[in-house]
């Protein structure tokens, strides 16, 4: 219109990183509301919290949390991300999926986000997060790794020769959560510990939590 100025470039940046601010902060917020971190270090959303945000601060969620969750890099697809969020906002159970490294499972009032097992690094050297995740111990003779199939099959045998009682919320925890957890192994091949399943005498530091819920 007569009289009108096309905004300076240096000004309509500002706007835009000032916009930008505010959705990370507003994404910050809803993640706080509705992500918690449960017992196998899987995360859990509060579907229906999630279902009623806004389409662009919900697909900004998912879309950080899947990234972080197996520390890519970059976020999935638009289409898949587009896809996950209005299967999460409709009604009703849902049948697993993988997206991006990640299981998804969806009950009606909660969804669980964890990352996908056949996804996961082989045993590594200590010293450094495993799957860019857990901090555990640099102990002598002890090597981090995911505790797998073969972690759950060892802590099946000592919960059966009475050396191990699971706790009961690790136990309720999805099986993809809990054999993509943190554990250590002795040179021998044999499991040291798994700390989210109380077997052993290691602790792990959860560096997501931090990420998601600082």
């Amino acid at each position: 219109p007569p009289g009108a100025t096309a905004e300076p470039p240096a000004g309509a940046a500002a706007r835009l990183a000032d916009d930008s601010d505010l959705l990370r902060a507003l994404a910050r917020d809803l993640t706080r509301r509705i992500a918690a971190i449960g017992a196998a270090g899987e995360i859990r959303l509060d579907r229906p919290a999630y279902a009623g945000a806004p389409p662009q601060l919900r697909r900004r969620v998912l879309a950080r949390l899947l990234r972080l969750l197996p520390s890519e890099p970059h976020p999935p697809r638009q289409a898949s991300l587009a896809a996950l969020d209005a299967a999460l906002c409709a009604p009703g159970r849902l049948p697993p999926r993988t997206l991006h490294g990640c299981v998804i499972l969806a009950a009606p009032a909660h969804a669980v986000l964890c990352r996908e097992p056949a996804a996961l690094p082989a045993r590594g050297p200590a010293g450094r997060a495993l799957d860019g995740r857990w901090r555990l111990p640099d102990l002598p003779g002890l090597t981090p790794g995911p505790l797998g199939v073969p972690g759950l099959a060892a802590l099946r045998r000592e919960a059966e020769a009475g050396r191990w009682t699971a706790p009961s919320a690790w136990a309720a925890a999805p099986r993809p959560a809990r054999e993509s957890g943190p554990a250590l192994w002795r040179d021998d091949g044999a499991l040291a510990a798994a700390p989210h399943a109380e077997f052993g005498h290691a602790s792990a530091d959860d560096l997501l939590a931090a990420r998601i819920l600082g």
